[in-house]
């Protein structure tokens, strides 16, 4: 009977990288606040943006750990992960998210231009709206067309 491979984890930088950047992020945005509080800029955009990138990052560092105590185990799980099944599945709740997202983008923006229908100049915020709902379609049509593109060759 064979012996089972033994799987050496993975080493993956960009974790701690994405850890170390994100609370940078998050304690400038607190000194900003506390020695300057009459700033123009918006300092919790940098510290929210921090937390995001710090658990961006924690999610490979957890992975890695576990991959450390259980090598077999995170080979199966990386199997699984890999599965067509699996696959399939994120792609399709991918593109239910994706249609979500473009119906109440673009709820927002009829919404919105309902209520501020008549009033003059230009209106940042409907412009906005109206890239919010244009933008991931042309993400979408462009990908789709790319993948189809270069995966059939």
């Amino acid at each position: 009977m064979k012996e089972p491979k033994t799987i050496k984890p993975a080493s993956n930088p960009w974790g701690w990288i994405a850890v170390g950047t994100g609370v940078a992020f998050f304690i400038v945005g607190i000194v900003l606040r506390t020695v300057q509080p009459g700033t123009i800029a918006d300092t919790r955009l940098l510290e929210g943006f921090g937390i995001l990138l710090t658990g961006w990052g924690i999610i490979p560092l957890v992975r890695s750990i576990l991959a450390r105590r259980n090598p077999a185990a995170a080979h199966r799980a990386e199997l699984e992960e890999k599965d067509e099944r699996a696959v399939t599945i994120r792609n399709q709740a991918a593109y239910v998210s994706y249609l979500f997202t473009l119906v109440t983008t673009s709820l927002a923006l009829l919404v919105y231009s309902a209520l501020t229908r008549g009033q003059p100049g230009f209106d940042i915020i409907w412009a906005w709206l109206g890239f919010m709902a244009v933008a991931p379609s042309l993400v979408f049509a462009g990908m789709v067309i790319w993948l189809n593109i270069n995966k059939t060759r």
